[in-house]
């Protein structure tokens, strides 16, 4: 038994005895929990004063380290990432057909990657979902991102947008103003200037340049439209197909890129 459950079980007994009435043993129990709170606290700050300098400079250089590693894993984008473009007038995607293909062992499993189409985008992401790595789909692509280009990119219209991603690989948006979108834009000219993209990195650093990809951001991604696709020992087929075209809409529309190069505009 401590000391606290000592003083509080003298307190106890005085009240059971009637020598004293239950607001003074309120107030006393009060008094208690707040000094041994105090205590507590007390105690901690001691024993971090206690480490040796030695040991606390060596938690500050860890410190620094983490900070330091988070910082150019997600955040740090190399001068040479960046290009020169015309922000204001974002072309539309480059296509053209490929064949061939590659693959990765990722969890074990080897997934074949099937090239469709090599692919230049360039757009202004207007949402980002990263992925936990749960299930293999999710390890496939751990990163979704929304491009508009053209028109849609343009602050005019991009400010009168809600985007939305809810981790269920749809981009989705909200317009307020259903005349403009409507009557002066058009929905499938709307449609046809934005896409949601389930991306592949090609290797680490593609990896890493994919986690520093911000809403914001104007990019270019290089790379290829692909099927992914792998058979686990137990038989189970899996398959994951790239849409070829920007004019269509609902399940199976996004475009799913083996992502060869990413590179910021400016």
């Amino acid at each position: 038994m401590n000391n606290y459950e000592k003083e509080k079980i003298y307190w106890e007994d005085l009240l059971t005895r009637g020598e004293i009435d239950r607001e003074t043993y309120n107030r006393q129990i009060e008094k208690i929990d707040l000094r041994y709170d105090f205590n507590s606290c007390h105690n901690i700050k001691d024993k971090f004063n206690k480490i040796s300098k030695k040991k606390k400079i060596i938690i500050l250089i860890g410190i620094i380290c983490v900070i330091t590693f988070i910082y150019f894993k997600f955040f740090y984008i190399d001068e040479s990432r960046y290009i020169v473009s015309d922000i204001g007038n974002l072309e539309d995607p480059i296509q053209e057909i490929a064949t061939g293909g590659t693959s990765k062992v990722i969890s074990g499993i080897n997934v074949k990657i099937d090239y469709l189409a090599s692919y230049i985008i360039v757009g202004r992401v207007v949402k980002t979902f990263s992925y936990v790595p749960l299930t293999m789909q999710n390890r496939i692509s751990p990163k979704d991102v929304g491009l508009t280009w053209g028109f849609l990119a343009q602050d005019e219209y991009n400010n009168k947008i809600e985007w939305k991603a809810t981790g269920n690989r749809f981009l989705n948006w909200r317009v307020e103003d259903g005349v403009w979108y409507r009557n002066v834009v058009g929905e499938s000219n709307f449609q046809e200037h934005v896409s949601n993209n389930h991306l592949i990195a090609s290797n680490t650093e593609i990896e890493s340049l994919i986690n520093k990809i911000r809403e914001g951001d104007y990019i270019k991604i290089t790379g290829y439209l692909v099927n992914a696709h792998y058979e686990r020992s137990d038989g189970y087929k899996y398959y994951w197909n790239s849409s070829l075209s920007r004019k269509d809409t609902g399940a199976g529309a996004c475009e799913l890129i083996y992502v060869t190069d990413i590179n910021w505009l400016k």
